[in-house]
């Protein structure tokens, strides 16, 4: 009996209502130091001014825009855990460490701020901050920013007027398409940008570029806005390959949601004429120190689509970039070898009707039509130009000695233009989608393709990688010196 009584004591005492059920961990009270915020955020939650704002209200906080304001201090923000874009540009905050550890941050914006700590460590805070893809730094004390390597979600990073001279903690970080370097600190090395194909933003007003660096520009070829001014440049080369590919677009500006500017200023360019035929691409105002005043004629005057190929006229010519090319002047031109241009259009060359020598590999172009009235070629070489199938425009070279057509799927039908073609001695159809060599045949017939036609008595043939009857030739190959492929086993 005295068990049981004792029992239902214990039980009793348990179960007094004077004790305070557990906390639910949402209902906890957030304090923060700074009245303004507290303010802030219970307008953006729609709380009362008279209400708490507890950890699981917080919870529904992704977005904070204080910009502008005289809040000094974010100490409880370590609380909202779901915030996703802050804004603090213009506030008089300095501590940033309440924020550290929330890893959900995407967007933080620390315009004008004056960070507390030196050197690397002003940047502490944003070490857990792995999903951060925009950061701005503009107008702060950060010198340092090696805090920031390896996180590869950054996209947008702006340290305008910040004081950064080493880049270097940039380096691999190819995701990047959007720097802000404007008057930051003392750049002298941008190799770590090097490989950052995406960027269609980049500054680097005042940093010492120089014409060698510089060089590098031609792989941003998605570029909208870029400022070099005051960057030692004199040698604009390196736009024209991103001009080609399409940068300084409205496509690319409809893309980015960014207007169309190249700031050129304080640079002594001494070929400016190199970029003439895309100026009309910049809205009034918006490209910045560059002087055509002596391009006028020669823009209207050229003969070329392509500033590679016309740099390498102007090179077989001797012409500067701002002399005038006539007609008269490419009627001279016999030779033209375009390998290591960035030329993908020919178009123009049909004002070089004398040419007899025509080098394309290693070009990107695609089209041969330009050169469809020629009659004067005796040597063509399209090794391995992929994005050519149609050789027709070649059929009026009947003098045509040395045709390098490797890898150019022109097949069957391109046989037709090859029967033309009687003076024929070295032909490379390496891997073109031929299958009937019924024209060679009858080429070597006439005497082509063998021994006696090559100028040296050896007559070269590369039919290797592609599927035909072979033996149609095979009363001729004793008398073609070199001969790569063919399978004549078969044959009587």
């Amino acid at each position: 009996m005295l068990a049981l009584l004792f029992g239902a004591m214990a039980i009793a005492c348990t179960d007094d209502p004077d004790t305070p059920p557990a906390q639910d961990p949402n209902d906890e009270v957030v304090v923060f130091e700074d009245e303004l915020l507290e303010g802030f955020i219970k307008s953006d939650l729609n709380i009362g001014s008279n209400d708490d704002i507890t950890v699981g209200r917080l919870a529904n906080l992704t977005e904070l825009n204080v910009a502008n304001t005289q809040v000094s201090s974010i100490a409880g923000l370590e609380k909202a855990t779901n915030l996703e874009v802050l804004n603090l540009n213009f506030t008089n905050v300095t501590d940033m460490s309440p924020i550290q550890d929330l890893t959900g941050l995407k967007e933080l914006n620390l315009w004008n701020l004056d960070l507390e700590g030196e050197g690397a460590a002003i940047l502490d805070f944003v070490q857990n901050l792995n999903e951060l893809e925009f950061l701005d730094l503009r107008e702060t004390p950060t010198s340092d920013i090696s805090r920031l390597a390896g996180k590869s979600n950054l996209k947008h990073l702006n340290l305008r007027e910040a004081n950064v001279s080493d880049l270097s903690p940039l380096s691999g970080m190819t995701q990047f398409e959007y720097l802000n370097f404007n008057r930051c600190g003392n750049i002298t090395d941008i190799s770590p940008l090097d490989g950052m194909v995406n960027l269609y933003y980049l500054s680097l007003r005042n940093a010492e570029v120089g014409d060698e660096q510089f060089k590098q520009f031609s792989q941003y070829t998605k570029l909208v806005e870029s400022n070099i001014r005051n960057t030692g440049i004199t040698d604009i080369t390196p736009l024209v390959a991103i001009f080609e590919a399409g940068a300084f677009t409205q496509e690319l500006s409809d893309l980015y949601g960014n207007k169309i500017s190249l700031d050129l200023q304080n640079n002594n360019i001494t070929n400016p004429c190199l970029i003439a035929q895309w100026v009309d691409q910049f809205p009034q105002g918006e490209l910045e120190g560059w002087d055509g005043a002596a391009c006028g004629d020669a823009v209207e005057a050229s003969f070329f689509e392509d500033a590679g190929l016309e740099g390498r006229v102007r090179e077989i010519l001797g012409l500067g970039d701002d002399d005038e090319i006539t007609e008269e002047l490419l009627l001279t031109v016999e030779e033209l070898d375009l390998r290591g241009t960035t030329t993908s259009n020919v178009a123009g060359v049909e004002k070089m009707p004398n040419l007899t020598f025509v080098r394309l590999d290693g070009t990107e172009v695609s089209d041969l039509t330009p050169f469809s009235e020629h009659t004067k070629i005796t040597y063509f070489n399209i090794n391995t130009v992929t994005g050519i199938t149609d050789i027709s425009p070649l059929g009026n070279n009947a003098d045509l000695g040395t045709l390098i057509a490797r890898n150019i799927q022109f097949g069957n039908e391109g046989m037709e233009t090859i029967a033309k073609f009687k003076k024929l001695w070295r032909l490379n159809m390496r891997n073109t989608g031929v299958t009937d060599l019924s024209v060679l045949a009858d080429l070597m017939e006439e005497g082509a393709l063998q021994n006696d036609m090559a100028p040296e008595g050896t007559a070269i043939l590369d039919i290797r990688e592609i599927e035909a009857d072979f033996c149609v030739i095979a009363a001729f190959r004793d008398e073609i010196g070199d001969l790569s492929g063919g399978d004549f086993s078969s044959c009587d």
